[in-house]
């Protein structure tokens, strides 16, 4: 299948590309570098160009005319994306670049989306569903992406199937490509320099993913059949403390839990439910939390 890729060189996008590489697809990626990322596989075809154009993203679809589209660019400066105007930006540009796809002749779209989307105060167990937990962020982040996928869902339909489209909701990372100021590199780095690494209480418990997994899920996701949100997670809940404990184990070294205050109005659980992940998309990891954590340690020594 010919694919696009858009946010080829982001943290996810460089494992999605060498999966559908290796797994024989002709792989198109997409960024605003002249050249292709050293770090991604030779056997892609970069193309140059600024989705914020919009004449650029129609001519860019013409032209490669591809199968199979795979939307994973979006704003994500740290700290700041939460709430930045760009998400509508985003938003409206995403969509045209699905609508192109589809007047192109495409035919299978996966979009990222975010455990942002989903009603923080509305969780009950802290469990996500798909099709069961309340969508309703307080972030305009959260916010544009759902509104892309409402609109983007009710979109492929009306084709009456001659495009079928998915929505991977992302969930918690790490990995090769992350910000330095976020936890994980954030208390590797504490560590490796000698320092006590200063983090929250550590109560809170999340689901953590490797990139390079996150990566393996959504090729897989995009060359299956399956639509609708998929939750992109491994669905096992974990205390942050159990994450900076196993990298000062990793490492050697202490943290001063409580030196940070946590997030105001985050919630104590936030784990997905990973079932159509499982048992639709056929996902099944390759890589321990443990492991991930191990090899990602080796990226900042």
């Amino acid at each position: 299948m010919k694919i696009l890729v858009t946010g080829a060189g982001g943290m996810i996008g460089r494992h999605v590309v060498q999966h559908l590489v290796d797994g024989g697809h002709e792989v198109h990626g997409l960024g605003r570098t002249v050249e292709t990322p050293p770090y991604l596989s030779k056997k892609i075809r970069w193309h140059e160009a600024d989705l914020m154009e919009d004449g650029a993203t129609k001519r860019l679809i013409k032209e490669i005319k591809p199968e199979g589209l795979l939307h994973l660019a979006w704003t994500t400066e740290h700290g700041k994306f939460w709430k930045a105007p760009e998400n509508m930006d985003w938003a409206g540009l995403s969509l045209r670049l699905l609508r192109y796809f589809v007047y192109e002749g495409g035919r299978r779209a996966v979009a990222a989306g975010s455990c942002a989307e989903y009603d923080w105060t509305q969780l009950g167990d802290g469990i996500c569903l798909e099709e069961g937990t309340p969508v309703g962020s307080p972030f305009l982040y959260g916010i544009a992406k759902n509104a892309v996928r409402q609109c983007a869902q009710q979109f492929f339909k009306d084709t009456g199937g001659t495009a079928s489209f998915a929505w991977g909701r992302v969930f918690f990372l790490f990995g090769e490509g992350e910000n330095p100021r976020r936890l994980v590199p954030s208390v590797i780095n504490s560590l490796l320099r000698g320092e006590v690494a200063r983090v929250s209480s550590g109560t809170q418990i999340r689901d953590f993913m490797s990139s390079r997994e996150a990566g393996r899920a959504f090729a897989q996701l995009l060359v299956s059949n399956v639509e609708g949100v998929v939750n992109i997670a491994s669905g096992q809940p974990t205390a942050l403390r159990s994450i900076i404990a196993a990298l000062c184990r990793e490492i050697g070294g202490e943290a001063d839990y409580g030196a940070i205050p946590g997030q105001k109005g985050e919630p104590p659980i936030l784990v997905a439910d990973v079932t159509r992940l499982r048992d639709e998309v056929g996902f099944k990891p390759a890589e321990s939390l443990q492991d991930g954590l191990s090899n990602t340690v080796k990226l900042w020594r």
